[in-house]
């Protein structure tokens, strides 16, 4: 089904809003502009009465002068001329102006015209001696009947506006009305069409509140919040995933967590066997050692006695060198057990460091590669076991040593600082690690040797980072892939933030 957009509708309702609006306006100013006519011509009206009423006294003035005055009378005709003289040039004003200025309508100009003949004769009988009242008397008829017309169209202009008035204020009630309800008929129609989709949507966010993600939102609304429901049930499903993801993690870090506690136990009671058996071991290997020293050299034996005593030296030999293989197992094992008891002091990095490349480039086996230290631009001390963290850089250099290629192998052990920390980096261009392979270095027995290569007891690096642990410290591996060689990170405490911890004043510190 298509649904209308949610603009689209907006759209049409506020134009239909605003279209009533435009016909409440106009209806509106159409009624002030018929008032404002009406009233104009009330005004005009009101003018052209009063020019009228104007030239009436001056016509009535000079009448009384007339007959007031005999015909010997001094000054009285100049009088009368005078007041005519203006009663005329105020009539050619009525006549001159336009009617929508204050003159007279078109159907009362031939009385006025009328009215100025009667008002100039008798001016000229005034001046001959004659008094004319006769044409004054004509004159003022004429005024009465202009003045009663006028009057008459004032009155039907003012019952007009009133009219028009009326008229006016009901079609703009009736629209106004009109306006109104379709107003509330649409904001009703709105707000059913958004607050009830927003609720369904609010229940939905409360359902997935409550990981409830088996129901979605209704698709129901306009465009728009069809597809805001749309994007809330994808996102719901892509939650629920995910929570499920989680779920399943949690689950395998808690098997992962058992599984740990009990390798932990396993560890401890193969720590307590290796202590126990210890002993053994270093009696066999000594006596096989005694024993093999005690066989007469081959040159003191007998031609009969040689090859068998050879063989018992070779049995011996090798008696010996796996005894103290296996020794060399058990210890490890007692390392990684041992809680680190050891005292701490400030250790300068750089002088254990130098003590490890000088240690390592004398075992003749790492002769053929090339092992340097770069120090740090300043001192750096950090509070650890001088032969725990030794034992630290031994397994890691000499991991790295023996990752690297006779002639070609390149180990580079560089020292430094970063805010609260000491760290020592140890670089190698040996064989590298697998993303496999450098998840699982620290873990006990694991190892990166290739076959046919030498293999190791896989607890060096076990050793090192429990070591690194207990000194409250952190060490990473890091490898771009097989060939690409690698890179160990060993980050302890400085001495002084490891001095301000205890003191309490600074936690665990911080990467500065």
């Amino acid at each position: 089904m298509v649904t209308t957009s949610l603009a689209a509708k907006l759209a049409l309702r506020i134009g239909g809003l605003l279209l009533g609006l435009v016909i409440v306006v106009g209806t509106a100013l159409w009624g002030l502009f018929g008032l404002r006519t009406h009233h104009a011509a009330v005004e005009h009206g009101h003018q052209q009465l009063r020019d009228v009423y104007e030239i009436g006294h001056r016509a009535a003035a000079a009448r009384m002068l007339v007959r007031a005055d005999d015909a010997s009378g001094a000054g009285a005709p100049e009088r009368v001329r005078q007041l005519l003289a203006e009663a005329a040039q105020r009539t050619d004003r009525l006549l001159s102006r336009p009617v929508g200025h204050g003159g007279v309508a078109p159907d009362h100009h031939a009385i006025v015209r009328r009215m100025r003949g009667q008002l100039r004769r008798a001016s000229r009988a005034a001046g001959m001696g004659r008094g004319g009242v006769e044409e004054l008397n004509a004159a003022l008829g004429q005024v009465a009947t202009v003045a009663r017309r006028i009057n008459r169209r004032v009155l039907d202009n003012r019952r007009a506006a009133a009219a028009e008035l009326r008229a006016t204020i009901g079609l703009l009630g009736a629209l106004g009305g009109l306006v109104l309800i379709g107003g509330a008929w649409l904001g009703w129609r709105q707000y059913r069409g958004v607050v009830r989709p927003l609720r369904e949507l609010g229940r939905g966010v409360d359902r997935a509140a409550a990981a409830d993600f088996a129901e979605g939102v209704p698709r129901t609304g306009d465009r728009e919040l069809v597809e805001l429901a749309d994007r809330f049930n994808r996102m719901a499903a892509e939650l629920d995933g995910l929570y499920r993801r989680l779920e399943e993690r949690v689950t395998a870090k808690s098997r992962q967590l058992i599984r740990s506690e009990r390798l932990a136990s396993v560890g401890q009671l193969a720590a307590g066997l290796a202590h126990e058996i210890n002993n053994p071991l270093s009696i066999i290997g000594g006596y096989a050692e005694r024993g093999r020293r005690a066989l007469p050299a081959p040159t003191d034996a007998s031609p009969a006695e040689a090859p068998g005593t050879e063989r018992a030296r070779h049995a011996l030999q090798v008696i010996e060198e796996e005894t103290f293989r296996c020794k060399g197992v058990t210890d490890q094992l007692l390392e990684l057990a041992r809680p680190g008891s050891g005292e701490r002091e400030d250790v300068d990095i750089d002088a254990v460091a130098s003590r490890t490349v000088t240690l390592l480039a004398h075992v003749p086996k790492y002769r053929d590669r090339r092992l340097s230290h770069v120090p740090s631009d300043e001192p750096v001390a950090v509070a650890a076991n001088r032969g725990e963290l030794t034992q630290v850089l031994l397994n890691i250099v000499g991991n790295a040593l023996e990752a690297t290629e006779p002639e070609t192998g390149r180990v580079t052990l560089e020292t430094g600082r970063r805010g609260a920390w000491g760290w020592m980096r140890i670089t190698d261009n040996g064989r590298g690690m697998t993303p496999e392979q450098r998840e699982r270095v620290f873990e006990p027995f694991a190892t990166s040797r290739g076959p046919g290569e030498p293999s190791g007891t896989g607890l060096g690096l076990s050793v090192a980072e429990a070591i690194v642990s207990r000194h409250g410290g952190r060490i990473r591996a890091e490898s771009a892939g097989c060939g690409a060689g690698s890179v160990f990170v060993v980050e302890l405490p400085t001495a002084e933030a490891h001095a301000s911890a205890s003191a309490g004043n600074e936690g665990r510190p911080g990467d500065g």
